[in-house]
């Protein structure tokens, strides 16, 4: 999430205005927080609060700060307050090809809004928005994304050149827009190296969420499940009570594993993760495991 003010913004609400349409400039910002993370040598997980930005308050722009008699009331106008604005995102880059998982939770008021996820990319790719994923291609490599929620169809989704107006380079700019209450954006991203190298990408809706299947040949395939509300949730081999969950697996083996707040992970009938005093979340690869909270009860099979 960033500020619209010659910086670019990633989502935007509509309603009673657009999300950062405020006056702010070189001295008056936004404001936004690491609120958690894991680093691992299978993946990383980070979440960023920017409920804040989305108001004229802050801290550092409040009256007599940073010292007595300076005001920044020219910037206290155009503010478009949320709920909640929080994004999560999931680097997998352990034994393989990278992918990356996108979640942007933002509700604005509890009543239906448009809402326009952004994306910028290179002026002189392609991005073609006409079938399931969505595909931005350069000179050597592309990037497919797969909208995970809301659906494809659900999606109206737009290009258009986007002008910098400042020495940054210009961009070519996708939205897709929706209209809800809490739209609950997921989008996996993931690179293609080459014509020949796109893995075979398999998605499945669920009560409890969104479970993915991407294979990639030789018996070598990452499974990933989406599961906001937390129940055990199923998909193929995998079973978990993580919120967020994603494996490597070559010919029937683990070689890596994140699971986000679970207490339980499974793969083909196998523990993976016990955790008996509460949700955990962790990460393991090349033997070495990475965890939330030192205190843990837990088991993990390597």
């Amino acid at each position: 999430f960033q500020a619209e003010d010659g910086i670019r913004d990633l989502v935007r609400s509509r309603g009673l205005g657009d999300v950062y349409k405020r006056q702010a400039g070189a001295s008056i910002g936004t404001d936004g927080m690491i609120d958690d993370y894991l680093l691992s040598g299978f993946a990383d997980y980070l979440v960023g609060d920017a409920t804040a930005a989305y108001s004229t308050y802050s801290e550092f722009n409040r009256d007599d700060y940073p010292y007595p008699g300076i005001s920044w009331s020219w910037g206290h106008r155009g503010a478009n307050p949320v709920v909640s604005a929080r994004r999560r995102v999931l680097v997998v880059h352990g034994p393989g090809e990278p992918y990356f998982l996108i979640v942007d939770d933002i509700v604005k008021d509890g009543q239906p809004h448009e809402y326009r996820w952004r994306m910028h990319t290179g002026e002189d790719n392609t991005v073609d928005t006409s079938a399931d994923p969505i595909t931005i291609t350069g000179t050597t490599a592309a990037l497919q994304i797969h909208a995970l929620h809301p659906s494809f169809a659900a999606l109206d989704a737009t290009v258009t050149d986007f002008d910098n107006l400042s020495s940054e380079p210009d961009s070519r700019l996708l939205t897709l827009t929706t209209t809800a209450v809490d739209p609950g954006f997921a989008f996996l991203l993931l690179p293609v190296p080459g014509p020949a190298s796109a893995a075979a990408v398999t998605r499945s809706s669920y009560p409890w969420g969104e479970g993915v299947t991407i294979d990639r040949g030789g018996g070598r395939k990452d499974v990933l499940v989406y599961n906001p509300d937390g129940p055990v949730a199923g998909h193929g081999p995998l079973e978990t009570d993580a919120r967020l969950a994603a494996l490597t697996v070559r010919g029937g083996s683990v070689l890596g594993f994140f699971c986000l707040d679970a207490t339980a992970l499974a793969y083909g009938g196998k523990d993976l993760v016990t955790c008996t005093d509460g949700p955990l979340t962790c990460g393991l690869y090349d033997g070495i495991v990475d965890l939330s909270r030192v205190d843990a009860a837990y088991r993990i099979l390597d």
